[in-house]
């Protein structure tokens, strides 16, 4: 069941709009409302170089379920509005997830010049 929301939270799954044409389910771990910056882990179905095998899915109408190497940094615009609540991530798997949550981000196409050294800024300060 999806509801509609507009505060977004932390460890939770929204869909994540990147440029693909339906989006990714995306897990926002760090957020920061004021500066309107967030972090997110992106996760996916098909294989690739950029991402990661998990061993288990992360919903139960899928086969396999594959994790992005590198955290997003993305804008509130780039965030669904629903949270996802039928997707979980396995216990086996939150190893992975912990040593993506360590690696410098990758950027989405709305984060500019300014948002990016105000992350810089913020990231001294965030505890994840």
């Amino acid at each position: 069941m999806k509801q509609s929301l507009k505060i977004i939270k932390v460890n939770h799954f929204y869909l994540i709009h990147d440029g693909s044409r339906n989006g990714h389910p995306g897990l926002v771990f760090w957020k920061d409302d004021i500066a309107n910056l967030y972090l997110a882990i992106k996760f996916g179905t098909t294989k690739n170089q950029n991402n990661a095998s998990l061993k288990h899915p992360i919903s139960k109408n899928i086969m396999n379920s594959y994790v992005y190497k590198k955290p997003l940094l993305l804008k509130r615009k780039d965030i669904g509005k629903e949270l996802l609540n039928d997707i979980q991530i396995n216990i086996n798997d939150f190893k992975i997830i912990e040593q993506i949550k360590k690696i410098s981000p990758s950027f989405s196409k709305s984060v500019n010049r300014k948002s990016k050294r105000l992350f810089n800024y913020l990231s001294k300060k965030k505890t994840v």
